[in-house]
């Protein structure tokens, strides 16, 4: 099986509200996710579905964990950054014969 490539999801998020759900979608438009809701709550209960206000509610909820993740996943980046950055440059010695035998540190 290939990989899968890496997908991000660019914030922010934005929320749109249609007849029956609530969809998400990221800053470029992307569609997210999307939680169906039902307005009337007798029918809502019978169609096993969220009412308005738990589609809100919902939303907003997956919205926080999205925006934690995103925050974690900038600061993993910002680290490795970092570190890229700060890794010392290795050039190879030579022995008197010629032959690389270690690795000196610039």
């Amino acid at each position: 099986m290939g990989q899968t490539p890496d997908m991000r999801f660019y914030s922010p998020w934005t929320v749109r509200e249609g007849a029956r759900g609530f969809q998400v979608v990221d800053a470029t438009g992307f569609p997210l996710f999307y939680v169906p809701f039902e307005d009337e709550a007798a029918r809502a209960i019978a169609e096993k579905r969220m009412s308005k206000k738990q589609a809100q509610a919902m939303t907003s909820k997956i919205l926080q964990m999205m925006n934690t993740l995103d925050q974690f996943q900038r600061a993993v980046d910002k680290q490795a950054d970092a570190q890229r950055v700060s890794q010392p440059i290795r050039t190879p010695v030579t022995s008197p014969n010629g032959g690389a035998h270690k690795s000196a540190t610039v």
